[in-house]
């Protein structure tokens, strides 16, 4: 078996993209893993050398990029009982994933041990976002957004007013902010767990990341990046034309006042939010659409993709 996977990651690696690269911000590939027979959804850094990854195959996949490739992954098999759709640091000992089996479940970062799972019958639930150290939101399919207790393992509240099911949450210190397959975008207050402001969307919103303490940007249907001000009304600051179709993720990288996104495109943007402009662009990176980007070690990106393939990538500025 790891050597049918060795001789798939050797061939892939043969198999040269066209990809076309732009801009101050550079793109590099480093490594390739095919370690997932199936879309993989999502990733998250362990350490400078380790991440994991989760999808469609319900494998956690433990990947050591240190190691030669035929060493490099393990699996956790059956770690969820549906598709994986997000990974979620907790604080450096705990992530937690959600899936399509109504699970979030918390696990051990270093030991991938079990700790807690969190359950809601009858339910998808395709985004989670870290409220407090011990609160966990989840949106699900239900068009409700559930608050778990994660040290009581139950629901602590739920929080009503989609019309359709959840697509993403971010929570920038104060208020939590969601979108839904209704077409809105939602501003919640969690003291008193009431809508402080309904926005009608043209295109799903499918990812939030936060730009500064008064600002956060979305990725659209469109695979438009739009720039929300937070002060005391909601509202669009910017509209950026951004990919060619949906954008599925935008998160924010350390070192430098640089963002990236990634969409249905198959290709990967770099920003400077700040002043709303695009610095950098790798196109055709993929052979399917990307679904989440992560930061990994020391100038260097992980991908995740439709096609089932990782790809950790070196950049420079």
């Amino acid at each position: 078996y790891l050597f049918t996977i060795y001789i798939a990651i050797t061939s892939l690696k043969n198999i040269k993209i066209k990809m076309k690269v732009t801009g101050y911000v550079k793109l590099s590939e480093n490594r390739v893993y095919s370690c997932h027979n199936e879309p993989v959804m999502t990733c998250l850094e362990i350490d400078n050398n380790h991440f994991i990854t989760g999808g469609f195959d319900r494998l956690l996949g433990k990947i050591d990029n240190s190691k030669d490739d035929i060493d490099a992954f393990t699996y956790e098999k059956r770690y969820h009982n549906g598709i994986i759709y997000q990974f979620l640091r907790i604080n450096s000992e705990k992530f937690a994933s959600c899936s399509q089996d109504g699970t979030v479940c918390i696990n051990n970062t270093s030991t991938f041990k079990h700790d807690t799972t969190l359950k809601k019958e009858g339910v998808l639930f395709r985004c989670i976002e870290l409220i407090d150290p011990s609160s966990i939101a989840a949106g699900g399919s239900d068009n409700i957004i559930t608050v778990f207790d994660m040290n009581a393992k139950k629901i602590k509240y739920e929080l009503k007013g989609h019309q359709s099911y959840l697509l993403a949450l971010f929570y920038n210190g104060k208020d939590l902010f969601s979108s839904a397959n209704d077409f809105t975008l939602k501003q919640w207050s969690l003291s008193d767990k009431t809508i402080l402001l309904s926005v009608d969307l043209t295109s799903l919103v499918r990812t939030f990341c936060e730009v500064d303490s008064k600002t956060f940007a979305t990725g659209d249907e469109k695979g438009d990046i739009i720039i929300w001000n937070t002060g005391d009304k909601v509202e669009k600051k910017k509209e950026i034309k951004g990919h060619q179709g949906t954008c599925h993720v935008i998160t924010k990288l350390r070192k430098k006042n640089v963002w990236v996104s990634g969409g249905k495109d198959k290709s990967i943007i770099f920003w400077d939010l700040r002043k709303g402009s695009e610095v950098g662009r790798a196109t055709d990176i993929h052979f399917d659409r990307i679904k989440t980007i992560g930061e990994f070690g020391t100038n260097q990106l992980i991908t995740t993709s439709f096609d089932t393939l990782i790809k950790v990538w070196d950049i420079s500025y």
